[in-house]
């Protein structure tokens, strides 16, 4: 079972709208970045209390990625988040603040929003960490405020 199919079917196990549950897997040599995505009203039964849930699914995950030689981290999306409007910088919530990574061939591979700027600055913090030790050499990590200007930049580097 591949860990990306795992990951669903814990969450489809958790949550009240199995329906609505998506997984995303970005891949790296070394990393990949999964995003699952549920109903607002399910967030908590995949986080948890105190996070306990989703901790308990990040350790399964490195566990497997023990066996693989790999480094999986898992994030929970926004469900509130809207392509429509990231144009003017704002979710269905208010304003955002944006984290971007952009391949060293340009290519923009995700942009996530946040209404809180700490949870913007860890997920930040998360995402050059996991391209640092993926060797993601040239690629960018952004972290972009709500008017769309870059906040934070770095360029991963040997």
């Amino acid at each position: 079972m591949a860990v990306k199919d795992l990951i669903e079917k814990i969450a489809k196990a958790l949550v009240d709208h199995p329906d609505e549950v998506a997984v995303r897997v970005i891949e790296g040599e070394q990393t990949a970045i999964l995003e699952l995505k549920v109903a607002q009203s399910d967030i908590g039964k995949v986080v948890g209390k105190h996070g306990r849930t989703i901790r308990s699914i990040r350790t399964i995950l490195n566990a497997g990625g023990m066996k693989s030689k790999k480094r999986f981290v898992l994030e929970v999306l926004d469900p509130n988040y809207s392509a429509e409007q990231e144009e003017i910088g704002m979710n269905k919530k208010g304003p955002c603040v944006r984290v971007r990574l952009i391949r060293p061939n340009g290519e923009t591979t995700l942009t996530l929003e946040f209404t809180i700027e700490a949870d913007a600055e860890a997920r930040y913090e998360r995402i050059v960490d996991a391209c640092t030790k993926d060797r993601w050499f040239g690629a960018r990590v952004q972290c972009l405020d709500t008017f769309g200007e870059i906040v934070h930049e770095h360029i991963i580097s040997t």
